[in-house]
């Protein structure tokens, strides 16, 4: 599943995934230069569905794999993606 972060930039979001007080998390980030973080490891839980249901699944957090892309999102001055981070969102394993 992915989103992009709504914050204003890389440092912010990966504080407000790892503070437990936010109760979200995500399996993988991917920064505007292309790297991507491990958040949580594929076999636990991440928390970045919410209340979710989509064609008959309920409860997306438990069978689905989160990506947070770094971007301040339409609140906070929207950017385009730049290259280097569409082409890490695409690859099928990070290289960090």
């Amino acid at each position: 599943m992915l989103h992009y972060t709504g914050m204003k930039d890389a440092a912010s979001a990966i504080a407000w995934l790892r503070n437990p007080e936010s109760k979200v998390s995500c399996h993988y980030l991917v920064a505007e230069d292309g790297q991507i973080l491990r958040m949580v490891p594929e076999e636990k839980r991440a928390w970045h569905a919410g209340r979710s249901y989509w064609r008959g699944n309920q409860n997306l957090n438990a069978s689905s794999i989160g990506i947070e892309i770094v971007n301040p999102g339409h609140e906070l001055g929207y950017q385009p993606f730049p290259d280097q981070q569409i082409d890490a969102s695409s690859r099928s394993s990070p290289t960090s």
